[in-house]
């Protein structure tokens, strides 16, 4: 689908029958264009996830539709802006967005082509081409994905933890929101087009940028893929290297063009799963890079040693998340707004008001400052403010003096050993120590965090 195949399709400006025109409501099922399709179509539920149609409005006013999955629950996620291929956001964009879902982020997937025309009911794919998407143009797209993002930030996802992914189409639009918006975290590109012919519509391609990314992006690209040439690819990564730019280009050699795409022939099943996965991993590296130190993981049940341990760890807490038991958090140093540890709400016990803190790690540099303490004062007054905890409780391996002096000094009241109560990673067995704070207690608490955390200011 290269630029020049479209360049005398594209008009100067859209017939005026067509301004007022406006999708309304988004795909039921697939796209017509890409009936009937495979049967090794993925299905993802929504067991666990708030999840369906949004209406999201833009600068313009205009009232767009769009598809949100999230984890059920309270807490702010980190968000995902999914684009879509030219097809629109039908079945198969919609389950990538509960996949997101699934692992942890708000994944948001709007509507791009809503005020040019409704592809979901073109069959055919050349006039859904020629009748739409070369009428989108990148500025309307860039604004849309900043509304989006900024509705996600209003409804459940994070303004600070924001990432784009997108699809053919899609791809090319992950590396131009890369290059326009300064708050984005991270993109994955999915073999998205780097260049081709210029136009009103499209005038710039993600080639013209290179130097100017805001955020890391990881591409995915077929090496069959008869759209997008090698040689296009090696330009692009080329330039990222002369500017020491950290984004990434990975090609598979036997995939075609949309080997994601799992409901049609092009999917390529192990190229898309390490793809996907690779994607995922992407996010770990902040915390694999202060988090693989042995010495960390001493006294812990579970080994983390490498990449691999860190995405297992990492993706534990989110099954737990997702069933309800567990809330997750990565610590960040506010000032500098580096990654320097984890701790999470556990064993979350609703009908008799109690949660646990635990699971939690910092980094060696900020050891014997005040962000322990601070983060769980800000945990501790929203499980008894905010949820109505009766009881928060914390345990540590009976080996962890430095553990177990720090909850003592938060004001926890240590209640006992249970013996034997772990196995750990290395096959000891662990007597776990038991602390907690009351409802009744936490005033005092809190009022004696308050001074610390004042002292320490």
């Amino acid at each position: 689908m290269a630029t020049s195949d479209l360049k005398s399709l594209i008009p100067d400006a859209l017939p005026e029958n067509r301004r007022d025109f406006l999708v309304s409501t988004l795909a039921v099922g697939f796209a017509l264009a890409v009936r009937p399709i495979g049967a090794q179509t993925i299905t993802t539920d929504t067991k666990g996830l708030t999840a369906g149609e949004v209406q999201i409005q833009m600068a313009d006013g205009k009232i767009v539709p769009a598809y949100r999955a999230r984890p059920s629950g309270g807490g702010r996620f980190p968000t995902v802006l999914v684009v879509q291929e030219i097809f629109g956001v039908h079945e198969h964009i919609k389950d990538l967005c509960r996949r997101l879902a699934k692992s942890g982020y708000m994944a948001v997937a709007t509507e791009m082509f809503a005020r040019q025309g409704d592809v979901s009911k073109i069959e055919n794919i050349q006039e859904i081409i020629n009748t739409v998407v070369s009428r989108v143009p990148d500025s309307q797209v860039m604004s849309d994905l900043d509304s989006t993002a900024a509705w996600a930030a209003k409804n459940g996802g994070s303004a600070d933890r924001l990432a784009i992914t997108g699809f053919c189409w899609g791809g090319r639009i992950v590396w131009m929101y890369s290059a326009h918006n300064p708050k984005l975290n991270a993109g994955a590109a999915w073999y998205g087009r780097l260049e081709g012919d210029k136009n009103p519509m499209t005038p710039k391609n993600p080639l013209d940028y290179a130097g100017g990314f805001k955020a890391p992006v990881i591409g995915f690209y077929g090496g069959k893929d008869t759209g997008i040439p090698l040689e296009s690819i090696e330009r692009l990564r080329g330039a990222l290297k002369v500017v020491d730019d950290p984004s990434q280009i990975i090609v598979y050699p036997e995939a075609q063009h949309g080997f994601n795409a799992d409901y049609r022939p092009s999917y390529k099943k192990d190229d898309a799963e390490d793809a996907w996965k690779k994607m995922l991993e992407a996010r770990h590296g902040a915390l694999c890079d202060i988090g693989l130190d042995p010495e960390l993981w001493e006294l812990i049940p579970y080994r983390v040693a490498t990449r691999n341990d860190m995405a297992t760890y990492i993706q534990s807490a989110l099954d737990a998340q997702a069933a309800g038991t567990a809330l997750p958090f990565t610590t960040v140093h506010a000032p500098s707004g580096q990654v320097i540890g984890s701790t999470r709400y556990m064993n979350i016990d609703q009908a008799n008001r109690r949660a646990e803190i635990g699971a939690t790690w910092i980094a060696k540099p900020w050891r014997r400052t005040a962000v322990n303490t601070e983060a769980k004062y800000l945990m501790l007054r929203h499980a008894f403010e905010t949820w109505g905890c009766i009881r928060v409780e914390f345990k540590t391996d009976s080996l962890n003096q430095r553990s177990r002096d720090a909850i003592r000094r938060i004001g926890a009241t240590e209640e006992g050993t249970l013996r034997q109560h772990m196995v750990t990673w290395s096959g000891r067995l662990r007597d776990s120590v038991y602390f907690s704070i009351l409802d009744s207690e936490w005033p005092l608490v809190k009022q004696d965090l308050e001074r610390k955390l004042s002292r320490a200011a």
